[in-house]
């Protein structure tokens, strides 16, 4: 069981109420897990944000996809903490022996690997351990591999796509999109390598390049046919790190564009089960 974007919650929370989090968590777990296995099973903090429970007996599929169910259903209710109530997710992955392993490192590694897949799946479900996961695993981490650097070796660019008007036609603006062209694979689809680049934080760095280099030809365009504006999407990550108006604001700076030629697409505007201030941070922007 490993909680969905723990890290940004304990720090929003402060880690004194991460702690008290963590610690509701895990009596939710053990009283979960207890009732749908019906024996005594092992269950205990396995580093972080994530546990682990050893379920034995009859049926243990079964078992384990109810100890699961009632886990993540146990979830819908809010957790109190001081005088908050806070909303949590979490990814549960089920390995079973000796079907999927033959050790107890193996074991853990493959149910490590189900809940990795749970994630990608979309966060707040569960996942039981294939062989085929392995393959996924491995196609991912090399995904991941690959996209750092990308951007400095040239394999990154940013396309514009026109926005008309439709009433008469005219051209008003264009959005910037992010392009992959892989040395070996060729172009890998923007909706298999952003996720990637949101998992793992490089969205932020490469979101911020965009950024300036989508307002650097806007006042190139300016200066050759005055299109009205250019717009970039902002991740749901870029807005939780807090720094998006000093990303804006650089990028404006740098290349002498007005900010009202700067339109940004915001994609999410829920994080974790609290509601961005999005009013807010769109008066400072």
């Amino acid at each position: 069981f490993d909680l969905d974007d723990f890290k940004f919650k304990n720090d929003s929370l402060g880690h004194d109420s991460g702690d008290d989090v963590l610690g509701q968590f895990a009596s939710r777990i053990r009283h979960c897990v207890e009732s749908a296995a019906g024996a005594d099973p092992i269950v205990a903090r396995f580093g972080g944000d994530e546990f682990v429970a050893l379920i034995g007996g009859e049926d243990v599929r079964d078992t384990a996809a109810k100890a699961a169910e009632s886990v993540l259903a146990e979830l819908q209710r809010p957790l109190q903490v001081a005088d908050r109530q806070v909303f949590l997710g979490a990814s549960v992955g089920i390995a079973v022996f000796p079907e999927d392993a033959a050790s107890a490192a193996t074991l853990l590694k493959n149910g490590d690997i189900a809940m990795y897949q749970a994630k990608v799946a979309g966060k707040n479900c569960y996942r039981f351990y294939s062989r085929a996961m392995d393959q996924a695993v491995e196609r991912r981490v090399r995904l991941e591999h690959d996209l750092r650097g990308a951007w400095e070796r040239g394999e990154l660019s940013v396309a514009y796509q026109p926005i008309f008007r439709l009433g008469n036609g005219q051209l008003v603006g264009a959005e910037a999109l992010l392009r992959w062209q892989h040395p070996e694979h060729g172009v890998i689809p923007p909706s298999v390598f952003i996720d990637v680049a949101e998992q793992t934080g490089q969205i932020e760095a490469i979101g911020r390049q965009v950024m300036e280099r989508a307002c650097v030809e806007a006042m190139r365009w300016e200066r050759e046919s005055a299109l009205p504006f250019v717009s970039v999407n902002v991740s749901a990550r870029q807005l939780r790190v807090g720094d998006l108006v000093q990303t804006v604001s650089n990028a404006l700076a740098q290349s002498g564009l007005e900010p009202d030629r700067l339109h940004l697409e915001i994609t999410e505007t829920a994080v974790m089960g609290d509601e961005i201030q999005t009013s807010d941070l769109l008066a400072r922007l």
